[in-house]
């Protein structure tokens, strides 16, 4: 992208409105798909799992529509599928991360007591189309906020303080709504919200935010039916006992491990690596960029 255009919908304050109303339209066009769910809720209560996580396809509706009407993002579509970083490999890296960092939080609490886990077998059949109605769900949020937004904010100032810290901030604000949310949900919220955008800004790298957000809602939610955000759903293959929860370091009863200060630990470490390989990552491909600019020179 074509840096510091001085586009209306690449100011500040249009780029955050801007998110939310996308993620608004996003989810008024996923209804149909949600209204779906919410009639098979008492028969088949996998598939309203699946339906619900699902109908966020509508906010990859909104967006892509918006970038194909905007003619400056254009680009921004290719760059989705073809763009430096949004590789197979990283995409994966983000899938074993995001499982790591949630898993780690979610033995804590275990070993702790803090929460008692039983296996479910019956949840099985439908894990496949839930970790896909996860991925949906997971990337429209990494679409919006670090997709969009980020590279709209890139496009006109080029702070990378700025880039990352705005979308967090509106990232954190979409889940206001959210049961169970406490100052410390939101503080949680807003540091995972740093995190994928540094993941974006130093390893140009969508798909590796959408791997890491996919998994560890798929990890909490689907696999050991904790809590995602402090909504529980039924398809899962392990199930909490929820009388024995307890409220500790790495477990919060009203918002599961996201909660927790065991949640914004991990996070803040892995950022710390991220800011560390990213800029040896950086001044490695700095060299090659000045040699590359420097052959372009007429001679």
């Amino acid at each position: 992208m074509e840096e510091n255009k001085k586009y209306f919908f690449d100011h500040f304050l249009v780029v955050m409105i801007l998110g939310v109303a996308l993620s608004f339209i996003g989810g008024l066009i996923g209804i149909p798909l949600e209204y779906i769910g919410t009639k098979v809720a008492d028969s088949t209560p996998d598939l309203y799992a699946v339906c619900l996580y699902g109908s966020t396809i509508g906010c990859w509706i909104a967006v892509l529509l918006f970038m194909v009407l905007f003619k400056p993002d254009r680009p921004l579509i290719k760059a989705i599928f073809c763009g430096k970083g949004n590789t197979l490999r990283l995409f994966l890296i983000g899938i074993v991360l995001g499982f790591a960092a949630n898993g780690s939080c979610i033995l804590v609490s275990a070993l702790r007591r803090d929460i008692s886990l039983y296996y479910d077998p019956s949840g099985l059949f439908f894990l496949i189309a839930g970790f896909i109605a996860v991925l949906i769900q997971s990337g429209s949020e990494e679409l919006v906020c670090r997709h969009l937004m980020q590279q709209h904010l890139r496009r006109r100032y080029g702070k990378p303080w700025l880039e990352i810290l705005l979308p967090a901030l509106t990232f954190a604000a979409l889940h206001l709504a959210n049961p169970g949310i406490s100052v410390l949900a939101v503080a949680n919220l807003l540091v995972c919200g740093i995190m994928m955008g540094s993941f974006v800004y130093y390893f140009d790298s969508l798909w590796l935010a959408i791997g890491v957000h996919t998994m560890w809602n798929f990890t909490q939610n689907m696999i050991f039916g904790l809590p995602n955000s402090g909504i529980v759903l039924p398809l899962s293959i392990f199930r909490l006992d929820a009388a024995s929860a307890t409220d500790s370091f790495s477990y919060n009863v009203d918002f599961g491990v996201e909660g927790s200060l065991m949640a914004l630990l991990v996070q803040l470490i892995i950022i710390g690596f991220v800011i560390v390989l990213g800029r040896k990552k950086k001044a490695k491909e700095m060299p090659a960029a000045l040699h590359e600019q420097g052959s372009a020179e007429p001679q």
